[in-house]
């Protein structure tokens, strides 16, 4: 064999190994792009699915107030639990509104969901959201037509 020939195939084999290593970084970048849409459109499902629980508890909440002024909460696990979570719960609590900003007759109902993909609460793979409504009085309670 010459060494021209040689030379040729050694930059042939170069030229193959350098697109080899494009396609494969390509390929790589990807995946990897796809599993990132994947795990922020679980995040974005299991947000919502959060704030759908926040909006059930605050009309609970505001309904069982309106039923009996001496409610003060409650917190209950939500059964069964949709997949893919395995755990759920909503904590209503109800308390004056005590502090010189707020009328004295004032009330907070504080309402707070969780929803994890674990049977644990942690950190990583929960969502939790909570929202306080200041109540003025109790006859400031809204009708059960506006409630969300």
């Amino acid at each position: 064999m010459t060494t021209t020939l040689k030379r040729r195939r050694g930059i042939l084999l170069i030229s193959v190994l350098l697109a080899l290593a494009i396609v494969t970084t390509l390929v790589f970048l990807a995946v990897r792009t796809g599993l990132q849409t994947r795990r922020q459109m679980r995040r974005e499902v299991q947000m919502e699915q959060t704030r759908w629980l926040l909006d059930a508890g605050i009309a609970r909440g505001l309904r069982e107030l309106r039923q009996s002024p001496e409610y003060r909460g409650e917190t209950w696990q939500v059964a069964p639990v949709p997949p893919p979570y395995r755990f759920a719960s909503v904590t209503i609590e109800v308390r004056p509104a005590a502090d010189d900003d707020n009328p004295p007759a004032a009330t907070h109902l504080r309402v707070t969901a969780v929803v994890s993909a674990t049977d644990a609460p942690v950190p990583l793979h929960t969502t939790r959201r909570s929202h306080t409504v200041l109540l003025a009085q109790p006859s400031s309670l809204p009708d059960d037509e506006t409630l969300p």
